[in-house]
């Protein structure tokens, strides 16, 4: 069986929203983010992961989190 990765980018940031740079600046998901993070993450799951691999910044733990709180990883 082969292997199948995901490439999943995180929700909405006020600084999306502002067209400005995040680059490694920790800047947290907005409210529309988070439910982005909600509503992507009932899609990603019906594709099965068997794990969750995120960067260390908030926007992307918040992201994988939406995730992981409805499959168990």
């Amino acid at each position: 069986m082969a292997n199948t990765i995901i490439l999943w980018r995180h929700g909405q940031t006020d600084w999306n929203v502002q067209n400005k740079f995040q680059g490694h600046t920790d800047i947290p998901l907005n409210a529309v983010g988070e439910y982005q993070a909600k509503h992507a993450a009932r899609l990603v799951v019906d594709m099965k992961p068997t794990s969750i691999l995120s960067s260390d910044l908030s926007r992307a733990r918040t992201t994988a989190r939406a995730l992981a709180d409805i499959n168990g990883l």
